[in-house]
């Protein structure tokens, strides 16, 4: 099953989300214009690389452990408060004392006929609230 630009964009219109796509093999076949717009990277930069290649943090930081968990079939959601942020991208807070966007992100598998095809992660940027809470807490002190 190939991941089209159809697909995505109709993806998009569900949320503001970032949506990076790969296929079975962890090679990226979708970077959406929210991924673009916030990296700075174009999907064309991107599509056909092996996902560790592009991003070899992901390994360093043992997230890769959440793709491979979806190429079995299980899906991950990924919390800011435990993991900061699964893509690094710049904070989109100005001012923001963190040195990456801050993100919520969900791994699971895409299935064609109850087979694993490929992996989709939805990244919601979660940095104007990380920075709200912890304004309100300082605050309380």
């Amino acid at each position: 099953m190939q991941i089209n630009d159809s697909l995505l964009a109709n993806l998009e219109q569900l949320g503001n989300w970032g949506i990076l796509t790969t296929d079975a093999d962890l090679k990226i076949v979708g970077w959406n214009r929210w991924l673009e717009k916030h990296s700075g990277r174009v999907a064309g930069e991107l599509i056909g690389q092996p996902l560790f290649n592009a991003f070899p943090d992901l390994v360093v930081r043992r997230l890769d452990h959440y793709f491979r968990q979806a190429q079995d079939g299980q899906a991950s959601i990924l919390s800011q408060r435990f993991h900061n942020y699964v893509v690094p991208l710049p904070p989109t807070v100005s001012g923001a004392p963190v040195m990456h966007m801050q993100q919520t992100v969900r791994i699971s598998p895409l299935l064609n006929h109850d087979h694993v095809c490929g992996t989709i992660a939805l990244i919601e940027d979660v940095t104007e609230r990380v920075v709200t809470e912890r304004e309100l807490r300082e605050q309380a002190e």
